[in-house]
């Protein structure tokens, strides 16, 4: 999960849990935004991230997923996108 490109530092994005739903894959991650006493600006822009891996075997091939990043603080989506694991 890439949380973008920021100017200041502290923000963070840590993955919770994952779970397989038929042709879905929810991602459940933590957003952390620093207080705004703890931000800083930095030189360059900083981008926070997390990786998880999924074995190929557990999706199904050739058939169009929905991935669905959902905040695991709200429970809302946060983002969607279609992907084919050939």
């Amino acid at each position: 999960m890439f949380d973008g490109e920021l100017s200041s530092s502290g923000y963070s994005v840590n993955i919770q849990k994952a779970i397989i739903s038929n042709q879905h894959v929810y991602v459940y991650a933590e957003f952390v935004k620093p207080k705004p006493s703890q931000l800083s600006e930095t030189r360059c822009p900083q981008s926070s991230f997390s990786m998880v891996s999924i074995e190929r075997s557990a999706l199904p091939a050739n058939v169009p997923l929905t991935i669905h990043l959902m905040d695991d603080a709200t429970k809302q989506e946060v983002l969607v996108q279609e992907y084919t694991v050939k």
